[in-house]
């Protein structure tokens, strides 16, 4: 979202956000250092509370508890990073998706005022005073958070303009979990033209819609996986239908970032490279750290490049990002990101480290040829 397309409401709210004093390194990582620490005890503050079922609307104990870890996570790469715009953003969003899938706005002001004791309680003195301030604000910023997050749009998400119907068929078989209509129209794929087309035409902006469809509780977990599920095996279908390209490029290592359970923009990215004549090692979602390192130093590509859609996984980017950097032998990698997170605040990208970004799968090629060439 860029400051043209923003709605003035979040645009005013975002500039009162910046003017936050900012975090130093020590306190954040301090933060950082007892995150854990900090969910048991919020969690433990909220599990209390006789009115838990009906903040949370009945969701099951592990949602709420899986929150309050990936928004320690979240509000750790705020303060390392002082990146308020993202957390203006992301905190809308938040609000945002757990409002359509049954917690009321009431449980996140509760929630925060538990943030705010635990960090009183655990943090050293030295290291309270700005990081409390943001929760504070967060506090004030609330209301407005919340009208916010009342202003999402109904417009379904379509980078590419479709005109022949083939993203419309191929989302009716999402959504009807009519995996023979999907295959049957990755059968048609039989070149590499018509396999980037139904990539970045087809089958991506479908899963934007029904990322948007989860987002806003029109569609349940189970069906946002089984349209994932579908998807996966219609990639595996569309890549045996192309004739390999012989590698005269360079070697790309292409994952998901630690903690990252979104796969298929990696997944796009991994192809297309491929095709595009590059010796590809693809990972998958949620590679760890040490197992990911291991392989740079085996394979030494001359590219990495780390899909990352949820803000909540910043933070371990960042050290990855930092450990390479650090280590003499995989300085000379050139590292890309991409996912939704780098569209929410454009210029992220450069402050966790990275060479570049990529909006999409084809900007990545290009991208990468950029870097690498």
């Amino acid at each position: 979202m860029t400051e043209n397309s923003m709605p003035a409401d979040l645009y005013r709210l975002i500039a009162e956000a910046k003017k936050l004093k900012p975090v130093s390194a020590e306190a954040a990582e301090a933060f950082s250092s007892i995150k854990q620490s900090l969910v048991n005890e919020v969690t433990a503050a909220m599990s209390a509370r006789e009115d838990l079922t009906s903040l949370t609307g009945g969701n099951p104990m592990e949602i709420m508890t899986t929150r309050h870890k990936n928004f320690a996570s979240f509000m750790a790469t705020v303060l390392l990073l002082n990146q308020f715009e993202l957390l203006v953003k992301n905190i809308s969003w938040d609000y945002r998706i757990y409002r359509a899938h049954g917690f009321s706005y009431g449980y996140f002001p509760i929630e925060i005022g538990a943030w705010i004791a635990a960090v009183e309680r655990q943090l050293a003195t030295e290291h309270q005073p700005l990081i409390l301030e943001v929760y504070r604000w967060i506090l004030t910023a609330h209301e407005r958070l919340v009208l916010i997050a009342d202003m999402s749009s109904d417009a379904p998400v379509n980078e590419f303009t479709i005109t022949d119907g083939q993203q419309s068929r191929f989302l009716d078989a999402l959504l009807g979990a009519d995996h023979t209509e999907a295959l049957a129209m990755a059968r048609k794929v039989k070149n590499a033209e018509d396999f980037e087309f139904f990539l970045l035409c087809v089958i991506q902006p479908s899963m934007y819609e029904i990322g948007r469809l989860w987002e806003k509780g029109k569609i349940s977990v189970a069906q946002e996986h089984l349209a994932s599920s579908i998807v996966s095996r219609v990639m595996s279908q569309l890549y045996s239908a192309i004739v390999a390209v012989k590698p005269t490029k360079g070697r790309a290592v292409i994952t998901a970032a630690p903690n990252e359970l979104h796969e298929l923009g990696a997944w796009m990215v991994s192809d297309l490279l491929e095709l595009d004549g590059w010796q590809v090692r693809y990972l998958g979602a949620n590679t760890p750290m040490e197992d990911l390192m291991e392989l740079l130093e085996d394979f030494r590509p001359q590219l990495l490049a780390i899909s990352v859609i949820m803000p909540f996984n910043l933070d371990e980017v960042k050290k990855l990002i930092t450990a390479i950097r650090n280590k003499e032998s995989l300085r000379g990698i050139k590292i890309m990101v991409g996912g939704r997170v780098f569209m929410t605040v454009p210029d992220i990208w450069s402050e966790i480290g990275a060479d570049a970004t990529a909006g999409n799968a084809r900007e990545a090629v290009t991208a990468a040829q950029r870097l690498c060439s």
